[in-house]
């Protein structure tokens, strides 16, 4: 016997979601009342003698036994409120947790939603260089789902959010610090053989943004570190239209992430110099 109630007692704590009926506190509710009016009653009935009363159900033999018992039946009363108090904060646990569950359901679905859009818009990125001649580039990278990290790093499927945290350095920012450095000095257009780019700044912009291969006007040229000299860059002009293309990309990626990040570009059609503005912001540290 004492072993189904201590199994009856323990009901709630070996369910991860009880039943109301199998809550302690509900149980209790109604035992500790109950409990109450029955010792109350065994000592009401043995001080007043009852037994040696005749057993009577007139109005005045019953309200007199109301008055008698009247302290028991208001304890016992008291399961009614109580019960009903725990059934209703049992009521909100559960509608709390229902909506916890809706959230998080809601969080993970759109995580990988994000994703699914984010690869959508990138795996075949393509550019329209309007120069002083018409370039299309087309990017391919090694891997959407690195770059995607580096534009989101704090993305989680328990913890999402469609806008960029730029809390610490990420692949966005690391990007950036790379074309202020590139663009320490305005890349000139008309000019092109005076421009003196470094290509190991170049293939640090391009491994930044996963870049694996880059097409040109039709032609493929491949960026990843192991080839970083197979591109002719003897040819200024391929290396200057990768350039611009990565900065399009950047901001691209920028304006897609929401982020706070300030930055701009110009190409001034009379001089022929293209320059970036970051507004003052210092992503050389971030390296």
């Amino acid at each position: 016997m004492l072993r189904r109630l201590a199994s009856w007692w323990r009901e709630d704590t070996d369910n991860n979601n009880p039943n109301l009926s199998q809550l302690k506190l509900f149980k209790l509710a109604y035992l500790l009342p109950t409990i109450t009016f029955a010792i109350f009653s065994v000592l009401i009935f043995h001080a007043e003698q009852l037994w040696t009363y005749d057993i009577c159900f007139r109005s005045a033999c019953i309200f007199n036994t109301y008055e008698i018992f009247k302290i028991p039946v208001w304890l016992l009363a008291l399961s009614l409120p109580l019960t009903g108090l725990v059934a209703a904060h049992h009521r909100s646990v559960q509608t709390s947790k229902q909506i916890d569950l809706t959230m998080e359901n809601n969080t993970f679905s759109n995580y990988y939603k994000h994703i699914e859009h984010f690869e959508n818009r990138y795996k075949n990125f393509e550019v329209d260089l309007d120069l002083y001649n018409h370039n299309i580039v087309k990017f391919e990278f090694s891997s959407i789902a690195n770059l995607y990290v580096g534009v989101f790093p704090f993305n989680f499927p328990h913890d999402f959010k469609s806008n960029y945290r730029g809390d610490h350095l990420s692949g966005l920012e690391n990007a950036l610090a790379r074309l202020q450095i590139i663009f320490e000095k305005p890349i000139d257009f008309k000019n092109i053989e005076k421009n003196q780019l470094d290509p190991i700044n170049s293939q640090n912009l391009f491994s930044s943004l996963y870049i694996r291969e880059a097409i040109v006007n039709g032609e493929t040229y491949n960026l990843r570190p192991t080839d970083l000299f197979s591109i002719e860059w003897d040819r200024p002009s391929i290396h200057i239209t990768l350039i611009m293309a990565c900065l399009k990309l950047v901001i691209s990626l920028n304006k897609f992430s929401s982020s706070k990040i300030p930055m701009s570009y110009t190409i001034s059609t009379s001089s022929g110099l293209a320059t970036v503005d970051f507004k003052g912001k210092d992503f050389s540290k971030s390296l």
